[in-house]
């Protein structure tokens, strides 16, 4: 949300009480973020003197916010259906907790979201601004039970605007372009109510719904049994085994956002390994996946990512990767190619269409190196990669190998047509002499 200023030429507005004040010379309008406003400071405005009259009376534009969304609930995403959010309105907007970008929604629901953290919010509406954003899970679920939504209601007053003759009016201004970037502290809730500080820097792990609870010990002993677990970390750092064991036990499906724009949602049901830490970070440079195999798969598609997970190996559960790939038309699919490093080849793992945001979702059991290719449709198979004629480095090895052995056999004809010459010229000129030596005598 933005706000526009009207009628201002001339005017002098303070956002912060009457400290610093501003003044209008050059334009009608002023246009005004969100982060830039506060509820408590509000607007002040005057028309200073210009020489034949005294300074005009100031005038205050009350600022408030609007309630936020209450009675949200959430149907999780499964193997074969996307998550839904219901109890929206007109009225909200939402996105996905580590992206800028506010979308308006239409209707009465949010369909086919992929697992992940949301925000949801009341967008602002002249003097009023967003209300506080609501954090919701949609986590993977082997079923699609209802269970509701993290939810937070702060009561507001619209506020009023007196207005004076020449002095500035109001309006909204509904740009998206112009929305002001906020970080993920900025945007969650806790348990209370209360917005998290968006000035906590803090590296450990922090709980989404509760931001005073930090650390793996302190939100492993926060689960409640049947919630999802929505996780933020802020460096990277290894998921405990405890934190696993933990989930599993309480059916806790976990939800983890990481500061590279990459969520994980672990399904609670799947875990059986639990015995050791798991490194879910996400390497972009550096991937091991070889050059050669690289240039191939660019005969599907475009590249849109080549990572590697930290982690070596099966995880122990059955986990989706929510990343940004490198497109922005959800006509485009995203398929996710898996490399074997014991075949020194590529196999096809996974694939799935783009959401308007430009994220891709892949089904994951196991650690290594990857390449996301972006095409039209979807490369369904093995057989169909061969069709396309992407050798394994194995093929390339054999025939390189035929290659050189036929070099060698060519090499080896030469020597012995070469030996054969000589031995001939060797004979003749035996004969040659012979032949000589015998007509001198003969004379």
């Amino acid at each position: 949300m933005i706000m526009t200023l009207s009628n201002v030429r001339g005017v002098k507005y303070s956002l912060d009480g009457g400290d610093n004040w501003v003044f209008v010379t050059d334009q009608d309008k002023v246009v005004l973020s969100e982060s830039s406003l506060s509820v408590t400071k509000g607007i002040k405005l005057y028309r200073p003197s210009d020489g034949s009259s005294t300074d005009s009376d100031a005038q205050i534009i009350t600022l408030s916010k609007a309630d936020a969304p209450a009675a949200l609930s959430v149907i999780n995403a499964t193997a074969s259906s996307l998550g839904i959010i219901n109890g929206v309105n007109n009225n909200m907007e939402y996105k996905p907790v580590n992206t800028d970008k506010w979308i308006e929604i239409t209707g009465n629901t949010l369909t086919n979201l992929q697992p992940g953290n949301y925000l949801v919010r009341v967008h602002g509406r002249y003097n009023i601004l967003p209300s506080e954003p609501v954090g919701v899970a949609v986590a993977l679920s082997n079923g699609s039970a209802k269970q509701a939504a993290n939810t937070t209601n702060n009561s507001s007053t619209a506020g009023n605007v007196k207005k004076e003759q020449n002095t500035g009016t109001t309006t909204d201004t509904d740009t998206e372009e112009t929305v002001p970037s906020t970080t993920n502290d900025e945007t969650k809730m806790d348990s209370n109510s209360d917005a998290i500080d968006p000035y906590n820097n803090s590296s450990e792990p922090v709980l989404v719904t509760n931001s005073k609870i930090t650390g793996w010990d302190a939100i492993t002993q926060s689960i409640t049994p049947g919630e999802p677990l929505l996780i933020e970390l802020h460096e990277d750092s290894p998921v405990p085994a405890t934190l696993l064991s933990a989930a599993k036990s309480a059916g806790s499906d976990i939800v983890i956002g990481m500061n590279n724009h990459v969520q994980w949602s672990i399904s609670a049901a799947s875990i059986e390994d639990v015995s050791s830490d798991i490194d879910l970070t996400i390497k972009d440079s550096a991937v091991s996946v070889p050059d050669d195999l690289v240039t191939a798969a660019e005969e599907y598609g475009t590249i849109g990512r080549e990572f590697d997970i930290t982690h070596e190996g099966g995880f122990g559960f059955s986990a989706y990767l929510t990343l940004p790939v490198n497109t922005t038309s959800a006509s485009d699919y995203a398929n996710l190619l898996y490399y074997n490093p014991d075949t020194n080849a590529l196999e096809i793992m996974d694939s799935c269409k783009v959401d308007d945001s430009g994220y891709a979702s892949f089904h994951m059991q196991h650690a290594s190196s990857y390449l996301v290719v972006i095409s039209s449709a979807p490369i369904t198979s093995l057989k169909a990669a061969e069709k396309k004629d992407m050798p394994s480095s194995t093929t390339r090895v054999k025939e390189a190998d035929t290659t050189t052995n036929k070099t060698a056999l060519i090499l080896f004809v030469c020597v012995v047509v070469l030996i054969t010459i000589l031995l001939i010229n060797l004979v003749l000129t035996i004969i040659g002499r012979k032949t000589n030596r015998r007509r001198k005598h003969k004379k």
